[in-house]
């Protein structure tokens, strides 16, 4: 039985980025070559097409951060945008909460808004007054970039997380395909079968291992 965390990945450099430019400016605020929360940013809004790996950056980038300041596990507080979590009570909770003494060893908050553009835009006008604090980092993701306020964006780091490309993917393929027991095949290959998943790493992954399986039912045959 194969664990499907095998290939999830670990840590920010785990994740596959269509942007290069993107990826380095992540890092640079992640391991504060650039000075992060400042200049009146604090926030990081993470935005792309469906299935990019928006959610799982999100979740692995406060860990990264807090190492990078001399910390770990720290205490994030997730907020997924849906149902009654889109008003502006979702938004003053958070407030409260954020101007609290932080109890990670870098003194930072961490909040997570999961597919923020869903907040009402009340809310959304809220959480732009609530982006001042220099001890909190906000981490925003959506689908929809033009939904998201733009004062709001303009208190963050834009980081485009949208489709990359079928060769970008090949690495975490093979590593996919060898994890489940196969040999690996040519990259002239797997680029269509990479190129088929229109950038998604849900889509992408699954086929990787469908590929494996097929290759070694081929072997016992």
């Amino acid at each position: 039985m194969i664990n499907p965390r095998t290939f999830e990945p670990q840590n920010v450099n785990d994740c596959v980025f269509g942007n290069p430019r993107a990826k380095v400016t992540l890092e640079d605020l992640v391991n504060g070559a650039t000075p992060f929360p400042a200049f009146g940013k604090c926030g990081i809004l993470l935005y792309g097409a469906w299935g990019t790996g928006k959610t799982t950056l999100a979740r692995l980038i406060p860990e990264a951060m807090e190492q990078a300041r001399g910390g770990s596990d720290p205490t994030v507080r997730w907020v997924a945008c849906n149902g009654p979590n889109t008003g502006t009570s979702t938004v003053t909770t958070i407030v409260s909460q954020t101007q609290l003494i932080s109890g990670n060893q870098s003194g930072l908050h961490y909040v997570v808004l999961d597919e923020v553009d869903n907040l009402t835009q009340l809310a959304q006008q809220h959480l732009k007054s609530a982006m001042a604090y220099k001890h909190a980092v906000f981490i925003l993701t959506t689908n929809h970039i033009t939904e998201v306020d733009k004062g709001v964006q303009n208190r963050c780091h834009l980081i485009d997380m949208n489709a990359a490309q079928p060769s970008d993917w090949l690495p975490q393929v093979r590593q996919v395909i060898a994890a489940c027991g196969a040999p690996v095949p040519d990259d002239s290959v797997l680029l269509p079968i990479i190129a088929a998943g229109n950038g998604s790493a849900r889509e992408i992954v699954s086929s990787a291992v469908a590929v494996a399986n097929e290759i070694r039912r081929q072997q016992a045959a």
